[in-house]
């Protein structure tokens, strides 16, 4: 039992920065070897709609002074159950810079509630009632593109993508913000082959695609963001990484660093454990390893507990691959990276299935994904019905209506 604490304790604090380094090697002889492929320079598309959801703070639409040079193309949404001294500012905002606005839901009343519960993905399922583009690029507030949205569409449609994710940084200032800048330098390739993992809540996507996306979407709240794209995976669309980088807001007070990573792991907990049939069926969507981490959780408190010398020895090695990858070996932040990961597997991961579980009994669903409709489901409106017909017969219903 102790050996077996043992490897899965340094499977934890070694697996990050081993992968990574392995990653970074690859590439290196993809590069040696002549493999990397450079297409024509991507053309930049004009057709596109820019959704930012606004969820009633103030501090929100002081943040939009980025998109200014997209005008009427950026769409502001947001519940019409905000107060209306928000609503004026709202307005006045979108007027300055030429924005456009949609309001969601029915307006507050005197004395009533001042927020109606609308989820940022309800907001953005709700964005598709007005959208007319042919591309959509999402952002929340106070994050802003290093390169022109026209061209993050240009290079989704260069690469023949469905949708793609976008790395959202921080500002390097605090112990948090390093610490997360080190995390996310250790999966950066690795996001290549699992999109999905990139933090933050950038992407562009198709349309259509992306509108057929959130129909499905489960708007559970934690896990909401990794699951458009692990939904779009799962449905075989054509799912990547954009290599463009969007700055974010900081990562605030130690509360709301908790409370975010909290969160994550709950997000974690239901893609790969809640659903697992999906880590099963499509062993390309990388969750296996999730579900491990789960799994291993009363391991690693064993191996914590019986075995101080693994522990000992797996945090001066982590630093040591963390400090070679990211190159800044003399700073601090490199080396408390091992604790944190150490921390987050003991403690976050838990936590996280508690979260889960007071979110399911609350809301009183489970977060199961629903990646393909039954034959019998309705059809949305103004899509084409191409499902194949129990029995024998014709393959479409829109078949069998034209022969009537």
């Amino acid at each position: 039992m102790t050996t077996l604490a043992q490897v899965a304790l340094l499977l934890t604090l070694l697996a990050e920065p081993l992968l990574a380094l392995a990653a970074d090697l690859r590439a290196h002889l993809r590069a040696r070897r002549g493999a990397a492929l450079h297409g024509p320079a991507p053309v930049p598309v004009a057709d596109l709609t820019v959704v930012v959801p606004v969820r009633g703070d103030v501090h929100e639409l002081e943040m939009l002074e980025d998109l200014r040079d997209e005008g009427e193309r950026v769409l502001l949404v947001a519940t019409a159950a905000h107060p209306s001294a928000y609503l004026r500012r709202l307005w006045s905002t979108a007027g300055r810079h030429g924005f456009r606005v949609h309001l969601v839901g029915a307006a507050r009343r005197s004395g009533g509630a001042t927020h109606d519960g609308t989820s940022r993905t309800g907001l953005l399922r709700a964005a598709h009632d007005v959208l007319t583009s042919g591309y959509v690029v999402v952002l929340d507030p106070g994050t802003s593109l290093a390169r022109p949205p026209a061209q993050l569409v240009g290079e989704l449609v260069a690469a023949g993508l469905d949708l793609a994710t976008v790395t959202t940084d921080v500002p390097p200032h605090g112990v948090l913000a390093r610490l997360q800048g080190v995390e996310d330098a250790l999966v950066a390739r690795r996001r290549r082959r699992a999109p999905w993992l990139a933090r933050g809540g950038a992407h562009v996507a198709r349309r259509a695609v992306h509108g057929d996306l959130l129909r499905r979407h489960t708007c559970f709240g934690p896990g909401d963001e990794a699951e458009l794209a692990v939904l779009a995976a799962a449905r075989g669309l054509c799912v990547g990484h954009l290599d463009a980088r969007a700055l974010g807001r900081g990562t605030g007070r130690v509360r709301h660093w908790w409370a975010r990573r909290v969160v994550e792991a709950a997000g974690a907990f239901r893609l790969a454990v809640v659903n697992v049939h999906l880590a099963v069926r499509h062993p390309g969507l990388r969750l296996g390893p999730l579900v491990a981490s789960f799994a291993a959780v009363p391991l690693l408190w064993w191996g914590v507990l019986r075995a101080p010398a693994a522990l000992a020895a797996g945090l001066l090695v982590h630093g040591l691959l963390s400090a070679v990858r990211t190159r800044s070996g003399p700073d601090v932040v490199v080396w408390l990276h091992p604790v944190h990961v150490l921390v987050r597997a003991l403690v976050v991961l838990p936590l996280g299935v508690l979260v889960h579980l007071a979110v399911a009994v609350r809301t009183g669903r489970s977060g199961v994904l629903r990646v393909h409709d039954a034959w019998w489901a309705d059809e949305i409106a103004r899509e084409q019905v191409v499902r194949r017909l129990p029995g024998p017969g014709p393959a479409r219903a829109t078949d069998w209506w034209a022969r009537r």
